[in-house]
């Protein structure tokens, strides 16, 4: 028993971890964000945990530093890069390998720690979500936005669970700290069995729709939930959902759609100055093209480190690009987008593709500290819209999309000219466009062609594509950590 109570506090314990960080990232004026999270008593069972506007901005804060924590700096680029074609692990470490070979177990490190984050982060927004609306110190369109962006954390943490792990616990209820004197009221909201998939979907749409409706309309600074944001987010929920059998299509094209005919997006004229750094920030931070962006700040130990994890010749890196990745890009003459994503140099070490003088490392995070990391931006959702039109049959809307990206990319409008083609050259568009930003395997899953695509890889991932041949493995098992402590939780088919 001793033990999940001890649990039970971890949420409310890595609150106050991420608020002492606050340094950690820079926010808009209109945020006024705090990391004053005094009066704030973790073992206090009375039940209003926000008391006030100046509590309410802190946990807010809280729930946006998370993605400054080591699932969005770094976790979630080996789970959709490394388990893809994209990159395999540099860093001979036995959890990344096990996702790069799938043979992922209950004990992987990754596995483990990634479930607690997102269930962490989604504690935080069930507080924000329960006791906020009632503060009386607080203007309704203040409190209208801190739960819209709220809903819209919690949805995105959902996301990333479903995705990961299928079915798992759907828990959108504030919960009391666990006592003995509780104990009995406190635990099956605490230690729920799994909810179903569709649920879950359910619940990120609800959240979404809520957020939508909630959030401000507009910030120059991307590190702020905005309407473009969400629709971003729904647009690829409703892509992923039921696929590839049942997705709704012309639900994504209709907020793909928000989003890129709104005249304050666009694409920047220069693949390259997306991501270029000039000093030690970004060339074009908060730039037309950016959706929602990390804003970085100048403190090297609490700042941007994601660039450590992949650039540099000091230690192996995560993320190695593959030669498949490469040879891709010279297939499509992509000399553009190839010079600017992965940067070759000379390192102290060789492996079985690469070899000392010649090494790539990904390059999409090209400074560290206060360089901020483009989460959302807007050729994704060009690129959705563009799948979107060319499900529904519009092929000229669709290459019109698609054109738009290449020939920024200096390349020549698509060969393609029907609709199976045509899918094709939008995902290898997808990868060429957004290599090491976070999608190829969440793509390669939702179009059903993980199997197919990595036993065609021309590297060394293809010895593990066997292991795909199950879409059991598609999914990560359930943390053997949290089924030693929830009785209800089954775990997955296949572990």
């Amino acid at each position: 028993m001793r033990n999940i109570i001890n649990k039970a506090f971890i949420g409310v314990a890595s609150l106050f971890f991420f608020a002492a960080c606050d340094d950690f990232l820079d926010r808009s004026p209109e945020s006024e964000l705090t990391s004053d999270m005094q009066g704030i008593d973790p073992n206090d069972v009375d039940d209003a945990k926000i008391k006030n506007a100046s509590q309410a901005e802190s946990y807010l804060t809280s729930a946006y530093n998370a993605f400054g924590g080591e699932f969005y700096q770094l976790d979630i680029y080996q789970i959709t890069e490394t388990q893809s074609d994209n990159t395999y692990s540099g860093e001979l470490n036995p959890d990344p390998l096990q996702l790069e070979e799938y043979k992922i177990d209950a004990d992987n490190g990754i596995v483990s720690r990634d479930w607690e984050y997102m269930y962490t982060q989604i504690g935080t927004c069930n507080t924000i979500i329960k006791w906020v609306p009632q503060l009386t110190d607080l203007s309704e369109q203040r409190k209208n936005e801190i739960v819209g962006e709220a809903s819209y954390i919690r949805a995105q943490c959902y996301f990333n669970l479903v995705r990961l792990f299928g079915a798992c616990p759907l828990n959108v209820d504030d919960i009391p700290p666990i006592t003995n004197e509780n104990f009995d009221e406190i635990y099956p909201l605490l230690y729920k069995p799994r909810a179903s998939v569709d649920s879950i979907y359910n619940q990120i749409i609800s959240d979404l729709r809520i957020a939508e409706n909630k959030v401000a309309d507009y910030n120059a600074s991307k590190f702020k939930i905005t309407k473009p944001t969400v629709y971003s987010k729904l647009a690829e929920v409703y892509a992923t959902r039921n696929a590839p059998e049942a997705v709704k299509w012309d639900s994504v094209r209709y907020y793909a759609n928000l989003v890129t005919t709104d005249s304050r997006y666009g694409l920047l004229d220069n693949f390259e100055d997306v991501f270029s750094v000039t000093g030690d920030e970004l060339t074009n931070p908060n730039s037309k093209e950016s959706i929602f962006e990390l804003n970085a700040v100048h403190n090297s130990s609490t700042g941007n480190w994601a660039y450590y994890m992949f650039v540099g010749t000091d230690w192996r890196k995560f993320c190695t690009p593959s030669m498949d990745l490469v040879k891709a890009f010279q297939r499509e003459g992509d000399d553009v987008r190839l010079n600017a994503s992965i940067k070759f140099d000379k390192a102290t070490w060789a492996d079985q593709i690469w070899d000392s003088n010649n090494y790539p490392f990904s390059y999409k995070i090209q400074g560290p500290d206060n360089v901020n990391i483009i989460m959302i931006r807007l050729a994704h959702i060009i690129l959705l819209q563009a799948e979107a039109e060319n499900e529904l049959g519009n092929l000229a809307k669709a290459k019109e999309l698609l054109n738009s990206v290449r020939n920024r990319a200096k390349l020549g409008d698509t060969p393609a000219n029907d609709q199976v083609s045509l899918r094709l050259a939008i995902e290898n568009e997808r990868r060429l466009e957004l290599a090491f930003e976070g999608y190829r395997w969440f793509d390669l899953k939702r179009t059903g062609r993980l199997y197919e695509v990595m036993r065609s890889c021309s590297d060394v991932q293809k010895n593990y594509a066997s292991n795909l041949s199950s879409t059991d493995k598609w999914i990560w098992p359930i943390p053997q950590s949290e089924l030693d402590l929830n009785e209800n939780l089954t775990q997955n088919k296949g572990y």
